[in-house]
């Protein structure tokens, strides 16, 4: 209810935000009188404004750092999210998604990208395709955005690299004497997260944030009391600033978790209603994705920005070149191009599946030890069998059983859940070779 009195009195009324109103104060125990008193006292407020009233202060509201005041610890804030959203997996050679980075095009959509006959989507793993505009300019003035691709695609380092981008221009900014409200600051969170909190009945800008700052626990970072009113502020102001990311859309499995994450994405929806509003990009394979968005009027048509779909493109073979070269580099060895070639060779049945970055990244990783398969599934039987025996860096062995090691144990079950995900999206060529190597593998592990 102080939610609802302090932040909601902010906005114009409009049926939509009356019904989660509605919904908040009966999720609280409040009984329809309750609702009726608020639906009145909201009016009234807006009333008042629009007459040319002034609304007194909330308590507490003098004692709240000054936009400069938390420079510091925006500041702070910005570095920890440029850290963690670049750290990588630990089986790649690279430790910063910087040093393999490869710019992204997509294709866009103004609905979502219809079906197949056969009930697939009619993009995806078997449909690689590179784009037609760059990531970058295709999302430049986009409110709402859905990137759709399948495992492997590179969603995740996309949404990443966009929010770091997004906090290394804002701390630019910042050190070049910007004011700290006209900061793009980005808000990053794994779609899972963003349900827990929301399900655990907090604020809805609490939830946000407090999903937002969970990440950034690796660097040791923590969300103080001026951060978070400076912070909540921007999210709920009408010159927002604010980009919220969420990724991993598909990866919310629990049904009670995926309603409260469609209650999330909706109430951040309706927060999108003007130019300076906060930006949202969602990430989902579309395998899995379910469209949050379809909050329309008495008329039918959507309340708020309606979204745009992106479907993300495959590398180029010289973007793939590229990262091949740039993974032995850092290595420390030459590029083995023998043990390459019969990947991309012209009549090789993976050639096109290369472009994948996952698959190049595989090729790759694969090429340190010996020559790379021409089909997906013999390709996946040597990845496995690396996973399986647990060369993370080649010439060495890691160190303990990953039994009783906990932190092999769980580099090791990382690392698989990758491979997994772009395995379901790959469909059946690849199961009896997983058999095989399990049945091979000596320790059982």
């Amino acid at each position: 209810m102080s939610w609802l009195l302090t932040n909601e009195a902010r906005w114009k009324p409009t049926p939509a935000r009356l019904t989660w109103a509605r919904k908040i104060i009966s999720a609280c125990g409040g009984t329809d009188e309750d609702v009726a008193q608020w639906v009145d006292y909201h009016h009234a407020v807006s009333d008042f404004v629009a007459h040319g009233g002034t609304l007194p202060k909330p308590p507490g509201d003098a004692e709240k750092a000054t936009a400069e005041e938390v420079a510091a610890e925006i500041r702070h804030y910005l570095g920890a999210v440029i850290d963690v959203l670049g750290r990588t997996m630990a089986w790649l050679p690279d430790p910063d998604i910087d040093a393999n980075f490869e710019q992204r095009m997509v294709t866009a959509w103004d609905e979502i990208p219809e079906r197949r006959v056969d009930g697939g989507p009619s993009f995806g793993f078997r449909d690689t395709r590179q784009g037609d505009v760059s990531w970058n300019r295709a999302v430049e003035e986009v409110a709402v955005a859905v990137v759709l691709a399948d495992a492997g695609y590179g969603k995740t380092w996309l949404l990443r690299h966009h929010g770091r981008q997004l906090a290394r221009s804002a701390l630019a900014a910042l050190e070049s004497g910007a004011p700290v409200d006209e900061l793009v600051l980005p808000l990053f969170t794994h779609a899972a997260e963003l349900a827990a909190h929301w399900a655990a009945g907090k604020a809805p800008s609490n939830a946000v944030l407090g999903a937002a700052m969970l990440p950034l626990r690796e660097s040791g970072f923590t969300l103080d009391a001026r951060l978070r009113d400076y912070l909540e502020d921007r999210l709920l102001g009408e010159q927002s600033g604010v980009h919220v990311l969420v990724d991993a859309w598909d990866e919310v499995f629990d049904d009670d978790h995926r309603e409260a994450a469609r209650q999330a994405v909706r109430w951040l929806h309706g927060l999108v209603v003007h130019p300076g509003g906060p930006r949202l990009v969602l990430a989902s394979r579309p395998t899995g994705y379910s469209d949050p968005f379809g909050v329309a009027d008495a008329d039918g048509d959507l309340e708020y920005s309606a979204p745009r779909y992106f479907e993300l493109g495959v590398l180029a073979e010289t973007q793939v070149r590229h990262l091949w070269r740039a993974w032995f580099r850092y290595r420390g060895q030459p590029l083995p191009e023998q043990r390459l070639l019969p990947a991309i060779a012209p009549r090789s049945p993976l050639r096109r599946f290369v472009h994948v970055p996952l698959i190049a990244a595989f090729c790759a990783w694969v090429a340190e030890e010996e020559t790379v398969a021409q089909t997906r599934s013999e390709l996946y039987r040597q990845v496995l069998g690396r996973f399986l025996s647990r060369q993370w860096k080649p010439g060495s062995t890691p160190s303990g059983s990953p039994h009783q090691d906990p932190a092999h144990r769980g580099q090791l079950h990382r690392a698989l859940m990758e491979l997994a995900w772009h395995m379901a999206a790959g469909g059946s060529t690849w199961r009896r070779h997983c058999a095989r190597g399990l049945r091979d593998d000596p320790g059982g592990r």
